[in-house]
């Protein structure tokens, strides 16, 4: 059982189906075939086995992005509306990496999302947070953290090309996902993460980390809301702002 700050209480459930074991297994299929790969990237170097939220880590005391530095790939996820395209450009900013956004590889396409796994970059993959504890021990996952009523007001107000909301069209593709008939799919992903995922990848050595959206408020890349009230859902900033954090 979840309560959302208006006092909305949603219990998660979900469903076991013979797909679910089909699905894990696919996953788990595409991700071992880069782990050679992988392996070969990680060779002669001290694998650093990290669980952290955003902020400090206290045993060196380096910022998030300081120690998001010594991965090769950073992956950005959660649910939709949370952050995530903000926050994969503002790390891939301040670390002069590439920013690769989930339009670049087709959003829902985890095979070809595999195919850039190895690349040196920032990749925003909110539709594939389902995967994120199997990847490989390069990798460092970024989740965002916002409060669901806040997620759900920005998935009402976001128009698709259809003229449909997001709620309306894609959060049913992302409940199929992690096997649940409702919502709200952020609240579904987040009890995913915190109860399974995150636990996993701390467990196996793999590099996590919650990073809150409010704490994004203090980046040159920031634009207060009162100020984007007519974007487009994908639309990080204006020409203004570019040219102050360029």
């Amino acid at each position: 059982m979840i309560e959302t700050k208006s006092g909305h209480r949603v219990t998660i459930g979900y469903r076991a189906t013979s797909g679910a074991d089909s699905v894990a297994r696919m996953a788990t299929s595409c991700i071992r075939a880069l782990t050679s790969r992988a392996a070969k990237l990680l060779r002669g170097e001290a694998l650093l086995r990290a669980h952290q939220t955003f902020g400090t880590d206290s045993r060196q005391g380096e910022s998030m992005f300081d120690y998001l530095a010594r991965f090769r790939t950073i992956v950005v996820t959660g649910p939709q509306r949370s952050g995530t395209t903000i926050a994969a450009k503002m790390i891939a900013h301040d670390l002069q990496r590439e920013h690769i956004d989930e339009q670049d590889y087709g959003t829902h396409d985890l095979l070809c999302f595999l195919r850039i796994i190895d690349r040196s970059a920032v990749i925003q993959a909110p539709a594939l947070s389902a995967y994120c504890h199997l990847l490989p021990a390069h990798v460092a996952v970024v989740f965002m953290r916002r409060e669901i009523d806040a997620i759900q007001a920005s998935q009402d107000r976001a128009l698709m090309a259809s003229g449909r909301t997001w709620t309306q069209e894609e959060e049913p593709v992302e409940l199929r996902k992690y096997f649940c008939d409702s919502g709200p799919i952020a609240a579904i992903k987040y009890d995913a993460w915190d109860r399974f995922q995150k636990a996993t990848m701390k467990r196996q050595g793999k590099a996590s980390f919650d990073l809150n959206y409010a704490s994004l408020a203090s980046h040159p890349l920031w634009v207060p809301p009162h100020e984007r009230r007519d974007w487009h859902p994908k639309q990080t900033h204006t020409r203004g702002a570019a040219r102050k954090a360029a």
